[in-house]
């Protein structure tokens, strides 16, 4: 170190007044590799800290959107806990579990703190601090405070009658309002984590800029130092080849003459073929996508930044080429799974009342019908009894599948929750239809299931709702039809 210092700042005896220009270009080069490796490290620190970022927000996404399921599922036990005192003991432990989720996950939304996940797994969440999402926060504990006096009665002191439907009637005066504002505020969420992303962005734009344009002065710096455009070229080949990104360099005609070691891994061409090969032969571009084809074939996705550049009046062209295929998987995976159920791959709840909102704003510009068919499985719950809860998974995907493929294409098949399901039935324009779709979903569930090596015999209990005939909003639509689900259930039982 000592050593290098003093090479740095050996004077020149003709100028005395300061360095000679051959060390001032020295102490430049040496600045601008810093800058340049502290700026790459930049630029990979964000690409992680985004994913992070993504990460914690589609979980915060999930958490609010499980709260319109966990109010619905809340009024739901209030509303059968009467009505078979034999399984009395087993809605009394759910509504306590629904109740103490709720709460719980209430609780962290405001003050933070730890939240159980849909696995039972816990970890931190963060308080919000955004204005209008602690005001959302604010007027849900407000409406549920009316539902958690009786409620938490009925769990202090067992199953009271006059308690149990004064906690009812509180929650079906509420739940609408707790739905509409646990929606309000996943949509607030959801804005909040595009803003983030978007100013990760911009903060990943300057800095890959700073980057690139320091990566520019190298090479001019290497420039001026010698005189030969050759030599030039092969004194900053090792610093282009130390760069976390393919770089490839191209002369005035797009003619490849340099290709560092980072793009020689990613394509799998060698120094040799690179100067053969075409540039439209390196990369493909499909609608606002680029995708580079490696010699093999494969295809990854990258982004390219393209910089042009002059060295003894003769032009070049650099592009930066980064692989950001695994950032974009990610993002993929985490929006696929904010909309789908992780078990069955069905939409989820949440991605289920966004497309009952859409397709009932579509019927009503076109004056066709549309239904909701509420569906939960009758004789599921001893199969997770005997056979385990891994049988009982195998059990509702191949039920999710069965209810797939007894339906048309168009229509949307969700998981609810548990062993419940809806089907969305669109552009109907004669109401037979739906007494056919139905028939044919008593006819597929006539076969039975095999799971465990065993026969399991399975039907369910359904309730339909109609747009406009029953109601002519989204939420009324799915508890109309979950609610007659049930009537149809109590007069099977």
């Amino acid at each position: 170190m000592d050593g290098l210092l003093n090479r740095l700042f050996i004077r020149d005896r003709a100028n005395p007044q300061g360095l000679t220009a051959n060390y001032k270009r020295q102490i430049w080069l040496t600045v601008a590799i810093c800058l340049f490796l502290v700026l790459d490290c930049s630029i990979l620190g964000i690409n992680f800290y985004i994913t992070v970022q993504v990460e914690k927000d589609a979980q915060a996404i999930n958490v609010s959107g499980r709260q319109r399921m966990l109010s619905q599922r809340l009024t739901k036990v209030l509303l059968i806990l009467d009505r078979n005192p034999e399984t009395r003991a087993e809605s009394m432990a759910e509504l306590k579990h629904v109740y103490d989720l709720f709460s719980s996950t209430l609780y962290a939304f405001d003050k933070g703190g730890w939240i159980t996940g849909g696995g039972g797994s816990q970890y931190r969440f963060e308080a919000i601090d955004d204005e209008l999402a602690k005001q959302y926060i604010r007027d849900t504990k407000y409406h549920f405070a009316s539902i958690a006096g009786p409620v938490s009665q009925l769990l202090e002191n067992g199953y009271v009658e006059s308690i149990q439907y004064q906690a009812l009637a509180a929650a079906q005066e509420n739940n609408l309002k707790i739905l509409k504002l646990m929606n309000d505020l996943t949509s607030r969420m959801e804005q909040l984590s595009k803003q983030k992303t978007a100013s990760l962005r911009w903060f990943q734009t300057i800095a890959f800029f700073f980057a690139f344009i320091n990566f520019v002065v190298i090479v001019m710096i290497y420039h001026k130092r010698s005189s030969e455009a050759e030599r030039q070229v092969g004194s900053f080949l090792s610093l282009v080849n130390s760069a976390a990104t393919a770089i490839i360099v191209m002369d005035a005609s797009r003619k490849i003459v340099m290709a560092n070691e980072m793009a020689q891994d990613m394509f799998g061409y060698d120094e040799r073929h690179f100067h053969k090969i075409k540039e439209r032969k390196l990369f493909k571009y499909e609608k606002n996508n680029c995708f580079a084809v490696m010699a093999d074939g494969t295809e990854l996705r990258v982004q390219i930044i393209e910089k042009s550049f002059s060295i003894h009046d003769s032009e070049f062209i650099i592009l930066t080429v980064n692989d950001i295929s695994t950032y974009t998987d990610e993002q993929e995976r985490l929006a696929f799974l904010a909309n789908h159920d992780a078990l069955t791959g069905l939409v989820n709840r949440r991605a289920l009342f966004d497309r009952l909102d859409l397709e009932v704003l579509h019927a009503k510009r076109s004056g066709n019908m549309l239904a909701v068919l509420f569906l939960d499985l009758d004789g599921f719950k001893p199969v997770n009894d005997q056979y385990g809860h891994l049988a009982g998974d195998d059990l509702l995907k191949q039920v999710a599948h069965r209810i797939r493929e007894n339906v048309r294409e168009a229509d949307t098949v969700s998981r609810y929750g548990g062993d419940e399901f809806v089907v969305l039935i669109t552009g109907i324009t004669d109401s037979t239809f739906l007494a056919k779709c139905k028939e044919q979903l008593d006819r597929a569930f006539e076969k039975p299931f095999l799971t465990n090596g065993q026969e399991i015999k399975l039907g369910f209990s359904s309730g339909m709702s109609c747009y406009p005939d029953d109601a002519l909003g989204s939420g009324e639509l799915i508890e109309i039809a979950d609610n007659r689900m049930y009537q149809m259930k109590s007069l099977s039982r």
